[in-house]
């Protein structure tokens, strides 16, 4: 089963308890961005 980085993000978002926005900050994304990530709306390019 193949997992989208949305679902992943949301799941760590629930077990973390924290919102949309707080999650947005901890990955330097603005609240829009981050909630289209995690309803796999867009990609995301990982950087090492």
């Amino acid at each position: 089963m193949k997992l989208r980085i949305g679902t992943k993000l949301s799941n760590i978002k629930i077990e973390k308890k924290l919102s949309q926005d707080q999650m947005a900050e901890l990955l330097g994304l603005s609240t829009s961005a981050y909630a289209r990530l995690e309803r796999n709306e867009t990609s995301a390019d990982l950087e090492q």
